[in-house]
């Protein structure tokens, strides 16, 4: 049988998952600037090529890609490295 939970053991437990929700709070807020500075890194690099002729190559896998996607791919890596 279980003892009864104190108030003060409900307090700790309440302060406990309230500072885990803000810890995940600022781990999804700094994944989220990661991603905003991912779209606007690769959003500047294809915006070059937008209305431009693009030459699309065959990947190893035989999908296919073009300097743009190269390019953006390179800009994003930069940050995450």
């Amino acid at each position: 049988m279980l003892e009864p939970t104190s108030p003060k053991d409900i307090s700790e437990r309440i302060h406990m998952l309230e500072e885990e929700s803000f810890s995940e709070q600022i781990i999804a807020s700094e994944h989220l600037e990661c991603a905003r500075q991912l779209a606007i890194a690769s959003g500047d690099v294809i915006k070059k090529y937008f209305c431009t002729a693009l030459k699309i190559e065959g990947k190893a896998d035989h999908t296919p890609v073009t300097v743009a996607d190269r390019e953006a791919e390179q800009a994003m890596r930069e940050i995450v490295t």
